[in-house]
């Protein structure tokens, strides 16, 4: 049994470090250690780049511009018309919540991630989707009236607070079984965890919410309603970074409630899983007042938490604690309602929840059966004996038959039972013997689509959990093509048989022979920083040209197997403090020049080369400083150029979508009447002379046959949901959508009409030259104005009110101008001011340690105070212990390299940031000390026991060269180690038991 999970969908390497009481897991900041970042923190640094966390009020904002985009009736031709599903169906995607009325057992109500309600009448056979109008398409929570099966309560938000693009915006109501839905408030909760309805009053609801996951939020805890819904009163609030997972009700006494606490904020460089308010309270007043839950229960300090009741028997109560390491902590039970527990005996689910667990928390009571339970995690798994044991109650996920990664449960009879996984719903209807999927739903999510003109009749594309694949509409199973998560496939133009297929942070494989096989290309950016989704193209004047990039360009002239060579520098800003903050985030070749390539960066850089790679030329002085989506060269013109960008901010109506005549010299806004969302990706579409622009946004699609100067949202039947890439079918003349949440849908083009673009008076041109702060703590900014090109006069509007030409004495911020010249051409043009560091001082060159050390060794550090300067510290492959402003202890891990960061802030607030290397001698079993702790056998060739009669901390195997090979965190008994996938030699255990450091060899036959 392999209990360290490491499939492809779930593979990552976290630096956990200590704050408060709560723990905090960031990728690592060293691409020596880590070099690629997870898919949610690549949702969130899109969204919030260069902030930490995303504005939620400018993307609710954008949200709103779109929905009134999508109900308005007014559709010019070729706008007009309905979106074909393409699909996949079969493939399924994460589902949240379920709810089945009692007695009708083939009515089935399914809430998704991303995707909305899907109802079905006659057991799976067939769904409806009845959510496709609203907002927000991410669900939480579903409840079904027990009296009137009519009434129907829905909660928005990802229950599971994987990112900040999946918040809800509230609570909402049907009284028609789902036909038609109302609002009802607690949008400012924005993640709706749970939702019951008291038994013998309707009227009274209760709900759970998990608040906002990137900041501390009042908004936290359970609400109720005693009116059906019209007015909540907020009933319990733990703390501000708490919220509340889940509640049961005593159906037989109402004013009896439980809820589970769970302690966790998300933002693009942190994420906390566990704290104090991850705890089990109970109510005995409908509400009114709470105790904690302590007598057995774990203290504070642990991670998601769940609880389940047995319905016949309301005392009878299970719990489910996660660990701070975000392993299973334990299951307990009570039978006095919840005044003792008693722990269940869970050795064999030491790693039930793969590590990551505050991905689940569902712990289910068979309500024909007190002991027989059900507890979420990678598998399903099950006791029948309340506790004593557990075994999988599903396939292993290896298979297929059955998804990994469980979500929700209902019981349908007392062998028959409902599933919902990361890859659709399941049914069971002799006790887990078998499961068959009976849900066809296209709600996965997409984060690239291809066409191929030799394959005309499929699309393609690459799946978030599930993926490479490809079909149609017309195909009831979509193949899975190619594992792990699912990026860009590109297609050889000549050879129907030849094409690439790519897995998240740019492992790509190729197959010669129509996808029987694929072979791994040698992709020379394995080891350095790159994007979760990294861009690769095959050149457009020679496909066995292939260009790729990490933080700088490659190009195999020879491709699929050929020898790569860098054709540029560092494109990004550097490393500056984490991996996924600095890498290349769009490439492509111009059509038109083979000469010409263009690049964008994560950072907000974009770069040109207009001699194949010898020189590069930086373009975005005058463009936004966010992350950079696409780069997209005009199909017509080898001087066109277009760039997208993402990001939010409330009422700063920074342009997202720029055009440049000049190669990028210059830039023009064209996103007109856009909404103010994140534009994902742009495909402009050939033969009309650069008039029909798509762009696929986090609202959906929009397009314009006038080059810009008028957008409208395409279709009229498309949900709000992101789009991430839009590409073209030249074959059946389609416009291609790959969204996250709604499949893969397809439009027709042949009703399309362009406007050719008016070139007859001169365009209005420009761009901004920004001088920086010298960070003193005075304004003393500028910015300067150019025009190249337009009809005098002009005249200016500045954002902060000034209506000269250009700016003095500026403090940091964003300005936008917009110009109107004599013929009333507008240009907008935006730029921000920054502090530039009076220094950076020499922190370093005064720091007091030493940089050779050995691992499992404290050593103190010290840089001399100067002024009011505050400094902090990091270290990577260690842990800073404790730290005084100017002062800290390092415990260093294996080496053999570290790195000391420490970042120093002055008295007018200027930021500098010195790192230094450090070389971490290993120390293997000499010099340190044994323990009880038991492994065997030794030699082991598959399993090693590990057994330690205390618990023992930062548990971890390395090899003899120092690399850690395996974390495994905290021991509390014994646990099974699969090491059947180590190469033959010798490993050392090393772990710390009561603050001293300890070790054991073992072998690897």
């Amino acid at each position: 049994m392999n209990l360290f999970k490491s499939h492809l969908f779930y593979c990552s390497i976290l630096l956990i470090i200590l704050i408060g009481d709560s723990t905090i897991m960031e990728v690592t900041r060293s691409s020596k250690l880590q070099d690629f970042h997870a898919p949610n923190d690549h949702f969130e640094l899109i969204r919030s780049y260069p902030d930490e966390v995303m504005d939620i009020r400018g993307y609710e904002q954008a949200m709103l511009e779109v929905k009134a985009d999508k109900m308005s009736a007014s559709r010019s031709d070729g706008f007009d018309l309905e979106w074909r599903v393409e699909g996949p169906k079969n493939i399924g995607a994460r589902i949240n919540a379920m709810a089945v009325p009692a007695g009708k057992e083939d009515t089935i109500y399914i809430g998704y991630a991303l995707g909305g309600i899907f109802r079905t009448y006659d057991g799976g056979s067939t769904w409806e989707d009845i959510f496709e109008n609203e907002e927000r398409l991410s669900i939480g929570a579903i409840a079904i009236n027990p009296e009137n099966d009519q009434n129907i309560y829905a909660g928005t938000g990802d229950r599971n607070l994987v990112s900040l693009y999946r918040i809800g915006d509230g609570v909402y109501k049907s009284n028609d079984g789902g036909d038609t839905w109302t609002n009802i408030g607690l949008g400012d909760t924005r993640i709706i965890s749970d939702i019951d309805i008291d038994p013998t009053d309707t009227n009274i609801i209760y709900v759970s919410a998990m608040g906002l996951p990137s900041v501390p939020d009042t908004n936290r805890g359970v609400y109720k309603s005693i009116d059906g819904g019209t007015t909540w009163t907020h009933i319990l609030h733990i703390n501000d970074s708490s919220g509340v997972n889940n509640l049961v009700v005593n159906p037989n006494n109402p004013n009896i409630l439980y809820a589970s606490g769970w302690t966790r904020i998300r933002t693009n460089q942190a994420s906390i899983v566990s704290g104090s308010g991850s705890t089990i309270w109970k109510s005995i007043d409908g509400g009114s007042s709470w105790t904690e839950l302590t007598n057995g229960l774990p203290g504070a300090g642990s991670g998601r938490t769940g609880i389940a009741m047995y319905a016949p028997d309301p005392d009878t109560l299970y719990a489910l604690y996660v660990g701070s390491n975000s392993q299973l902590e334990g299951v307990y039970r009570s039978f006095d309602g919840g005044a003792n527990w008693t722990a269940t005996n869970t050795f064999s689910m030491s790693n039930a929840l793969g590590g990551f667990g505050w991905y689940f928390s569902g712990i289910y009571v068979n309500p024909y059966d007190y002991e027989d339970v059900f507890v979420e995690g990678i598998q399903l798994w099950r006791t029948t004996d309340g506790g004593s044991s557990w075994a999988t109650a599903d396939p292993s996920w290896w298979l297929y038959d059955v998804h990994a990664d469980k979500h929700c449960m209902a019981f349908l009879g007392q062998n028959k039972f409902l599933l919902g996984t990361d890859g659709g719903l399941y049914r069971t209807e002799d006790n887990t013997a078998n499961w068959s999927k009976i849900e066809n739903n296209p709600t996965n999510e997409f984060y690239r689509v291809a066409h191929s003109p030799l394959r005309p009749n499929r699309y393609y594309g690459g799946l978030q959990d599930n993926g490479s694949t490809g079909g149609n509409h017309l195909m009831s199973e979509w193949p899975r093509i190619y594992g792990g998560d699912g990026f860009q496939m590109r297609f050889h133009p000549t050879d129907s048989n030849s094409f690439f297929a790519e897995t998240q942070n740019g492992n790509i494989v190729h197959t010669s022979n129509g996808g029987l096989s694929f072979n791994g290309v040698n992709v020379p950016w394995s080891s350095e920083r790159r994007n979760w989704d990294t861009p690769y193209m095959l050149s457009h004047h020679d496909p066995g040209t292939m260009y790729g990039g990490s933080y700088r360009v490659y190009k195999d002239a020879s491709s699929p197997f050929g020898a790569w060579s860098a054709i540029s520098g560092d494109l990004t800003d550097g490393n500056i403090f984490g991996d996924s903050h600095h890498t290349i985030s769009a490439l492509d070749e111009s059509p038109v020049n083979e000469d010409h390539l263009y690049v964008g960066t994560s950072d907000g850089n974009v770069w040109r080369t207009e001699d194949g790679g010898t020189n590069w030329d930086s373009l975005h002085a005058t463009l936004p400083n966010r992350y950079v989506t696409d780069v997209k060269a005009s199909p017509t013109w080898d001087s066109v150029v277009y760039v997208s960008h993402s990001g939010y901010k409330y009422n700063d109506y920074i342009p997202h979508l720029h055009k440049s005549v000049n190669n990028g010299d210059t830039w023009l806004d064209i996103s007109s009447d856009l909404p103010t969302a994140a534009i994902n990706d742009i495909l402009i579409y050939p033969g009309h002379e650069d008039s029909v622009i798509f762009v696929g946004t986090d609202g959906g699609v929009y397009g314009t046959i006038n080059g810009g100067l008028d957008w409208e949202r395409v279709g009229t039947n498309m949900p709000i949901v992101a789009t991430f890439d839009v590409e073209l079918d030249t074959v059946n003349n389609r416009l291609i959508a790959g969204t996250f949440g709604r499949s893969l849908m397809t439009y027709p083009l042949d009703s399309l009409v362009s406007v050719p673009i008016d070139t007859s008076s001169t365009p209005l041109l420009g761009y901004l030259t920004v001088s920086s702060i010298n960070c003193i703590g005075a304004g003393d900014g500028s910015i300067d104005l150019t025009i190249t090109s337009g009809v005098q006069p002009y005249s200016f509007a500045w954002s902060n009110g000034a209506t000269t030409e250009d700016l003095n004495a500026l403090s940091p911020g964003y300005y936008s101008v917009t110009i109107t010249d004599n013929e009333a051409q507008t240009l907008i043009l935006g730029d921000t001011v920054h502090s530039n560091p009076l220094f950076p001082p020499p922190i370093i060159g005064n720091l007091v340690g030493p940089i050779s050390v050995q691992s499992w060794v404290s050593y103190n550090y010290f840089v001399p105070a100067t002024g009011g300067s505050v400094f902090q510290w990091w270290a990577v492959g260690g842990s800073v212990t404790s730290s005084t402003s100017n002062a800290a202890t390092i415990l260093w891990n294996a080496g053999p390299q570290g790195e000391i960061i420490i970042k120093e802030t002055d008295d007018n607030g200027c930021i500098a940031f010195d790192t230094i290397l450090v070389d971490i001698l290993f120390v293997g079993l000499e010099n340190l000390n044994s323990s009880d702790l038991q492994i065997f056998p030794n030699p082991v060739r598959s399993v090693l026991h590990i057994n330690s009669p205390t618990s023992i901390q930062r548990a971890q195997v390395f090899d003899q060269k120092g690399n850690v090979i395996q974390v495994i965190g905290t021991i509390n008994g014994a646990v099974e180690l699969d090491v059947s996938s180590f190469s033959r030699g010798q490993y050392f255990l090393h772990y710390e038991e009561a603050g001293i450091h300890k070790a054991e060899a073992f072998i690897v036959e």
